[in-house]
């Protein structure tokens, strides 16, 4: 990526960033599996790349409220992928679109036709900008792909679906 951007988590772990990729750290353990567990692990898995590359993460677990934080630019970026998601954190996508931002699914379709049903799950990435959303996308589809990221020469596997 070109610049750093300052990344909304959408999950439910608090990661502070430091220079380091070890300065990130989940509340979930695999040892002391919990209720959330599973949907940390999903947004992990299709995620966690992108962290790396982020100056600032930060979680308030409120999707409605991140997308507004990216619509007014106090964030770039937002990827949901827990699985797990209700579409009423959606509800805040039409000031994140008069802001100029982008919403697609987890594959780069746009959510601007999406029907909103209850109870219906949806994943998506929020993005102020058009150059890091497609840069951002390209490292979640080489992830989806190879099921394998590579950083400063640290390699990370995922069993990503």
């Amino acid at each position: 990526m070109r610049y750093t951007p300052r990344l909304c988590s959408g999950c439910h772990f608090c990661c502070r960033y430091t220079n380091e990729p070890k300065g990130c750290t989940s509340h979930e353990k695999q040892s002391a599996v919990r209720p959330g567990y599973s949907l940390a692990k999903n947004q992990l898995e299709v995620s966690f790349p992108i962290f790396l590359l982020c100056r600032d993460i930060r979680a308030i677990d409120n999707a409605g409220m991140e997308i507004c934080e990216i619509a007014r630019n106090a964030a770039d970026l937002m990827i949901e992928a827990r699985k797990g998601s209700d579409n009423y954190n959606l509800l805040a996508y039409p000031i994140l679109k008069y802001a100029g931002g982008i919403l697609s699914d987890l594959s780069g379709n746009s959510l601007d036709e999406l029907s909103l049903e209850e109870e219906q799950q949806v994943d998506y990435i929020a993005c102020n900008n058009p150059q890091l959303f497609q840069e951002t996308l390209a490292v979640i589809l080489k992830l989806k792909q190879s099921q394998q990221y590579i950083h400063d020469n640290i390699h990370f596997s995922f069993g990503c679906s």
